[in-house]
């Protein structure tokens, strides 16, 4: 195993070793590999008992230091009622151990297995987006008194990253494997929507008394399933940030779009439906509600750019749909006002 290798390399018959030696646990089957990202890996574990997950990550010490903190933040949270992963502690104590191969080391966490349930936006009945309002406004207010906010980095995504975008980007678009998918053939257009969505944040300015809490950072669906009893799950936390609760909900009002068969009115209207709930419990500025916007194209731009640039990576289209649906997100809400 060379010294670049990812997790998602390591030999099943390794993993399920070295968890029995970390942890005392035995699967009485192969462990089963699931999907967890670009970098990280992760196992479900079958005990006969108890069902574990197991997320392995690439490593690094930021990395390290930041899956520690994920950890506390986890516990924090469901201190005060909220559902997130519950994390086993190693035999030595570590909440975060680490997985030795060959050169690398690789931090790891044991998470108790949920029966989950995964609904996609245009499925959601009114109680259950009223559930997922409540429980991210309620994770946000709990976090906004968070003990060790000190420690927790603040947001990249501030009053100037807006303005980091160019139609250098989309050169880059027209060299990846992405521009050769049936999904984004029509390059004028996509062209158009770019240089109009670059020329809408230019007229942007981010207000100075925005809401702030420590966040997700990466709000979708797929991080926030329904437990049995119908109650909301959150987790992978790993790009949690301190900053503004705009971009949690940017970032997940485009996930909405992107992740469910909605069209622009049924969106606008969730969102709408989404946010009356929210402010019950964290009201909005004008600036919150404002910035919901900036943040939603500007991250929409990022996500884009950074799909292009693993589809390079890759040598094949990666997300090729869901770039196309944020291109349609960005030209029917925001640039045809």
């Amino acid at each position: 195993m060379n010294k670049n290798a990812s997790p998602k390399k390591l030999p099943s018959e390794f993993v399920q070793a070295t968890v029995k030696e970390l942890y005392g646990i035995t699967s009485i089957q192969p462990p089963t590999s699931i999907g967890e990202g670009i970098e990280n890996a992760a196992w479900i574990f079958y005990t006969g008992q108890q069902e574990y997950i197991l997320k392995i990550f690439d490593y690094s010490e930021t990395i390290e230091k930041d899956v520690n903190e994920e950890v506390l933040l986890y516990e924090y949270l469901l201190q005060h009622g909220i559902h997130v992963p519950e994390v086993r502690s190693a035999l030595s104590g570590k909440k975060v151990p680490v997985i030795k191969a060959y050169d690398m080391i690789y931090p790891e966490i044991l998470m108790k297995y949920e029966k989950l349930r995964r609904i996609p936006a245009s499925n959601l009945t009114k109680e259950q987006l009223h559930k997922l309002a409540a429980t991210i406004s309620h994770m946000h207010n709990v976090l906004m008194r968070y003990p060790r906010i000190q420690h927790i980095r603040p947001t990249v995504h501030d009053a100037m990253s807006i303005y980091d975008h160019s139609l250098k980007d989309f050169e880059l678009f027209l060299t990846s494997p992405n521009a050769k998918s049936s999904f984004l053939q029509d390059h004028e257009r996509l062209r158009k929507i770019r240089t109009d969505a670059i020329e809408y944040l230019k007229k942007q300015k981010l207000g100075s008394d925005l809401t702030k809490s420590v966040i997700h950072n990466d709000l979708a669906l797929g991080h926030l399933l329904f437990l049995q009893d119908g109650e909301i799950y959150i987790f992978d936390f790993s790009d949690f940030e301190y900053g503004a609760v705009a971009l949690d909900l940017g970032v997940l009002f485009f996930n909405f779009y992107r992740e469910g068969d909605l069209t622009i009115d049924q969106w606008k209207s969730m969102t709408s439906e989404f946010l009356s709930i929210y402010t019950e419990k964290v009201p909005l500025t004008e600036s919150d509600r404002k910035a919901i916007d900036i943040f939603t194209v500007s991250r929409m731009l990022e996500h884009i750019r950074y799909l292009d640039r693993l589809s390079i990576r890759e040598g094949h289209p990666v997300d090729d749909k869901g770039v196309k649906k944020r291109y349609d997100l960005l030209e029917h809400l925001y640039l045809t006002q």
